[in-house]
């Protein structure tokens, strides 16, 4: 599933997801440098920061 950076609050990325337009908390130690705007994959329940 793949989302967009819309937020960073504090220590976490709040991302909505693409396809449902739910949104979520994912703490920034897990995505590494995510600015906003950056697209994040979601899959097998790990987060990969996609480059553009």
């Amino acid at each position: 599933m793949i989302g967009t950076v819309i937020d960073i609050d504090g220590d976490y990325a709040v991302i909505r997801y693409d396809v449902t337009g739910t949104e979520s908390h994912v703490a920034l130690a897990i995505l590494g440098d995510a600015q906003i705007g950056d697209k994040v994959k979601f899959e097998d329940f790990s987060y990969e920061l996609l480059k553009q």
